[in-house]
């Protein structure tokens, strides 16, 4: 675990994340977390997040931008500490175990996540965020930048939603994430979910069609 220092009007170079994901995240988004492990550029980007941290003074873009791609380089941080493992399952307390410190708070990984997700209530940043499972929005090999973010996020929600491993509709009996059920809270009314799906679907629901909820598979999505 480490802190991260807050700093004033700064632009963070997430261009080291970027080299990373762009080499070890392959085009079907399984990610090589060994190869990653071992790479310093990894490392030298864990040092600028642990040099700069959000800012009330920052753009609403900077900080998520910020908070999405500490909350991805962290859990791949954590799995690469527990290699070799088949499942995040098998590490120990996983979503329990501290990873960040901020302004003196600390966050376990799943306190990590949900802090992005409430912080912002863009239901989009539910996409971008990976938890390194197979059931998990994809690692996206790009970093996320404010210059690019609106963009970025609109690729993360598609990419996700229309993921037969992630979500599966356009049937009768339509079977989509649990995450949907975990930040329901983010999908108001009794049709929300359904909306959202709606909006990205390549495929759209077939109407008043069941959706019933994916069980978790905690499998490691790497290769």
């Amino acid at each position: 675990m480490f802190s991260a220092h807050a700093q004033k009007d700064v632009r963070v170079d997430h261009t080291p994340w970027n080299t990373v994901v762009a080499t070890y995240v392959g085009a079907d988004g399984l990610v090589d977390y060994k190869g990653i492990a071992a790479d310093p550029g990894f490392r030298r980007y864990l040092q600028v997040l642990q040099r700069f941290a959000p800012e009330a003074t920052w753009p609403e873009a900077e900080s998520k931008a910020w908070w999405i791609n500490a909350s991805n380089a962290l859990v791949v941080q954590l799995v690469a500490a527990h290699l070799p493992i088949d499942s995040v399952g098998a590490i120990p307390m996983a979503e329990q175990k501290k990873v960040l410190v901020v302004k003196g708070i600390s966050f376990s990984v799943a306190e990590l996540m949900d802090h992005v997700v409430d912080r912002f209530g863009d239901p989009r940043v539910i996409c971008a965020l990976h938890r390194a499972t197979r059931d998990s929005p994809v690692l996206a090999n790009t970093a996320y930048t404010a210059e690019h973010l609106e963009e970025q996020l609109q690729a993360a929600a598609l990419r996700f939603v229309n993921h037969p491993r992630r979500n599966v509709i356009g049937t009768e009996e339509g079977r989509i994430s649990w995450l949907f059920g975990r930040y329901a809270s983010l999908f108001p009314g009794p049709d929300g979910v359904r909306s959202f799906l709606l909006q990205y679907s390549a495929i759209p629901p077939v109407a008043n069609a069941r959706l019933t909820v994916m069980p978790r598979d905690t499998g490691l999505n790497g290769r």
